[in-house]
């Protein structure tokens, strides 16, 4: 019923210019309310219930991507609306260039 989008890019950090990679994320779904936003990167929380009858989990995804994404000198950010106009929510996910660069290597 839905769709998704990924993308992929290149942008530079605010403060020290160190180029990022960006991986963005973006659906159809039926998007995130204000509160919902401030907590969808806790721990053992899931913002809809419904949907947690439905598709079981735990709530331990998301936490886990951003403790990740942090460890990996990057962040994890949620965007709904999303930037996209035919998205409700994009997830970015920005990793330091350099560093991924050098585990290539």
């Amino acid at each position: 019923q839905g769709k998704a989008f990924i993308s992929v890019g290149t942008s530079l950090r605010e403060g020290d210019g160190q180029q990022m990679i960006d991986i963005s994320v973006s659906d159809t779904g039926p998007g995130l309310s204000a509160e919902d936003m401030e907590n969808v990167f806790e721990r053992f929380l899931q913002v809809d219930d419904t949907l947690t009858r439905r598709y079981s989990g735990t709530g331990l995804g998301l936490s886990i991507s951003f403790d990740l994404a942090k460890l990996m000198g990057g962040h994890l950010e949620v965007e709904c609306p999303s930037r996209y106009s035919t998205y409700a929510t994009t997830f970015l996910l920005r990793l330091p260039m350099q560093d991924i660069e050098e585990a290539a290597a």
